[in-house]
C-alpha cells in the first residue's frame, strides 16, 4: 500500500484536531518525523478515528455517521484476494443490505475516495439474492457488506449464501461475530467497538491487518458452538 495514502490519512486527522485533541496530538507527531513509520501511521489513522467515536455521545454526532466512517476504514486495513476483483478498475464496492441507516453519509465519506488505487462505490440491496445475481450476472462483487438490523431474523440464511464470495461481512444485531459475520458492532463504555471473527475472515480468504485486529475489543480466533 503506497505510503502517501497513509500519511494522507494522518493530515486528515490534523485537519479534524477541533474535534479530537488526541488525534490531534498523535497526526502532529508523526508529521515531524516520518522516517521509517508506516506502522505508527495505521495506528494513527485508527487513534483518530476512536477519538471521534469517544467524543460522539458529548458532541452528539449521529451513531451511524461514526460507523460510515468505520466502514471507509475497514478497507483501508483488509486485503482481499485476487480473484475479488475481475477488472483492473474494478472499485471497491461497500454494500448496505435491509434497511439502509445511513442515508447520504456513507455515500458523503468514500465520495472521491481510492483505497489501494481503487475507486469506492456504495450499493443498496433489498435481498441477499441481489448481491448473487449481480455477480453472476454483471460481474458486479460486494467487498463490504454491512447487515442492517432488520435482516437479523434471516442472518444465518444470509450468511450462509454470501459462504465463498470473499465478503467482509459487517453487522450489529446480537451477536453477530460469534453467529458468523466477520465484523461485529458492539457498544463499550458508550462507544462505538468492534469483534473480529478470524476463522471467518481467513475462511474467506480475507488478510485483516494485526493493526486492526489489535484494537478490536474482541478477536474470534476460533469455531464457537452455539
Amino acid at each position: 500500500m503506497a505510503l502517501l495514502a497513509w500519511e494522507g490519512s494522518a493530515d486528515s486527522c490534523l485537519k479534524s484536531a477541533s474535534a479530537a485533541p488526541v488525534c490531534a496530538r498523535v497526526a502532529a507527531a508523526l508529521a515531524t518525523d516520518l522516517a521509517g513509520r508506516r506502522a505508527r501511521i495505521l495506528r494513527a489513522v485508527l487513534l483518530c478515528l476512536w477519538s471521534m467515536v469517544g467524543l460522539s455521545t458529548q458532541s452528539q454526532i449521529a451513531e451511524y455517521d461514526v460507523k460510515a466512517e468505520y466502514l471507509y476504514r475497514f478497507a483501508l486495513f483488509v486485503d482481499w484476494p485476487p480473484e475479488a476483483f475481475p477488472g483492473a478498475n474494478t472499485p471497491i464496492t461497500i454494500g448496505v443490505l435491509g434497511n439502509d441507516p445511513f442515508g447520504k453519509r456513507l455515500d458523503e465519506v468514500v465520495k472521491n475516495e481510492k483505497v489501494h488505487g481503487r475507486e469506492l462505490h456504495v450499493e443498496r440491496f433489498g435481498r441477499v439474492e441481489e448481491i448473487i445475481r449481480l455477480a453472476a450476472e454483471k460481474n458486479k462483487v460486494c467487498h463490504i457488506l454491512f447487515i442492517s438490523q432488520s435482516e437479523s431474523g434471516k442472518l444465518d440464511n444470509i450468511l450462509a449464501g454470501l459462504k465463498g464470495r470473499h465478503i467482509l461481512t459487517v453487522g450489529e444485531s446480537n451477536r453477530f461475530a460469534e453467529r458468523g459475520g466477520i465484523v461485529g458492532f458492539v457498544m463499550k463504555e458508550r462507544k462505538v467497538r468492534f469483534k473480529l471473527n478470524m476463522v471467518i475472515a481467513t475462511g474467506e480468504k480475507l488478510t485483516i491487518s494485526a493493526q486492526l485486529q489489535g484494537v478490536a475489543a474482541e478477536l474470534i480466533q476460533e469455531k464457537k458452538d452455539e
